[in-house]
């Protein structure tokens, strides 16, 4: 399958897009995740351990898929 240059750059700015979404749930739990003072979840928490477990493994594949897309994208002479 082939990709034009327009198409490439749109699955990099949407790869990218996504991957600042989720790179501060996974790089900083800690901000997003309500916690009780021994260290578990608080019951209104918005996001669980799960969640960024899920946003970590997801942070991997992004990056990924974000190296291969740069190596598939056209260069301008």
């Amino acid at each position: 399958m082939e990709l034009t240059k327009k198409e490439i750059e749109e699955l990099i700015s949407n790869v990218s897009y996504d991957l600042n979404r989720i790179r501060g749930l996974a790089e900083n739990p800690e901000i997003f995740l309500n916690l009780n003072k021994d260290g578990t979840l608080r019951k209104n928490s918005s996001y669980t351990f799960e969640m960024v477990a899920e946003a970590k493994e997801r942070k991997v594949l992004l990056e990924g898929l974000l190296t291969k897309l740069n190596k598939l994208k056209p260069t301008d002479d």
